[in-house]
């Protein structure tokens, strides 16, 4: 149920080495977690603005592996510690967020300047692309448009049996949301050793 937690982050991680050459791997299921992830997903908002005001912890601090095999697990309590431990995400860079209209000019012209979080119906394939079959219920990354043919997402799942990571998307399609970010460094941060000592 976290796959605005995965898109908003794979957003940032992809303008942070767009921008400033920078590898980054933030911690999906800290942000997930206390944004109030639940059975059913989130909004792009709350997340957003979990991430705005919170930040979020590096993946080696709070990571997602096989043995975390549950729901329960996934959404186990956060270490009071590592909340202390997510401000610096928001020491280091300024992050901002916006709606962008659902139309494929303002599409285009909000991709120039950041990948984009985009609501679309998952998935349902016809004739090589996949298409809307009713309400928005999932959310993944937009990373290329070709104009009158498909808009190309980076999803946060493949089940290796011909659904893969990237998937065209029918071109005439409405979006219920769509969103642009911003990252700016203010400064660099050094991480902090003896959290990573304590296991956290």
């Amino acid at each position: 149920y976290a796959c605005v937690t995965f898109t908003t982050l794979n957003c940032v991680e992809i303008l942070i080495k767009k921008q400033y050459g920078e590898e980054r791997n933030y911690s999906e299921r800290f942000l997930a977690a206390i944004s109030g992830t639940k059975e059913g997903g989130n909004t792009p908002n709350t997340v957003a603005e979990f991430l705005r005001k919170v930040g979020v912890v590096n993946e080696d601090l709070w990571p997602f592996s096989s043995e975390i095999n549950s729901f329960e697990k996934y959404y186990s309590p956060v270490p009071p510690k590592l909340y202390e431990l997510a401000k610096e995400f928001n020491a280091e860079w300024e992050f901002k967020h916006e709606i962008v209209p659902s139309d494929n000019e303002a599409i285009q012209k909000a991709l120039k300047c950041s990948p984009l979080g985009i609501s679309v119906t998952a998935w349902n394939l016809r004739d090589g692309k996949y298409f809307q079959t009713g309400a928005d219920n999932h959310f993944t990354t937009l990373v290329y448009t070709r104009p009158n043919d498909f808009k190309r997402v980076f999803d946060s799942y493949a089940d290796g049996e011909g659904d893969p990571f990237l998937k065209d998307y029918e071109w005439n399609t409405t979006h219920s949301v769509i969103k642009r970010f911003y990252v700016k460094k203010k400064k660099t941060i050094e991480p902090v050793d003896e959290w990573r000592e304590a296991g956290f």
